[in-house]
């Protein structure tokens, strides 16, 4: 792909990534819903930035874990729930 297209890819993904956000925060079944969203965001963003991405995992800002020195997974969910035992 071209620089142009990689740059409208991205920017698509992080679209995506910003709605779906918001409906797992706002909504009540939103977690839920939103799983599948997830996962086709992730499998797009390996198809456009390689195997290595994590987009929509990380913390990334241009859904490009390559430009980041250190791309980690943000925690997902509450923050209370890995204290749970």
């Amino acid at each position: 792909m071209d620089e142009k297209t990689l740059r409208t890819q991205r920017g698509l993904l992080i679209r995506l990534r910003n709605m779906m956000e918001q409906y797992e925060r706002f909504s009540i079944n939103g977690p839920k819903l939103m799983r599948g969203l997830r996962y086709q965001i992730a499998v797009d963003a390996t198809d456009v930035n390689g195997d290595t991405c994590m987009f929509p995992a990380c913390g990334c800002p241009k859904a490009d874990c390559s430009r980041q020195s250190q791309c980690r997974p943000q925690q997902l969910g509450a923050p209370w729930a890995n204290r749970l035992g």
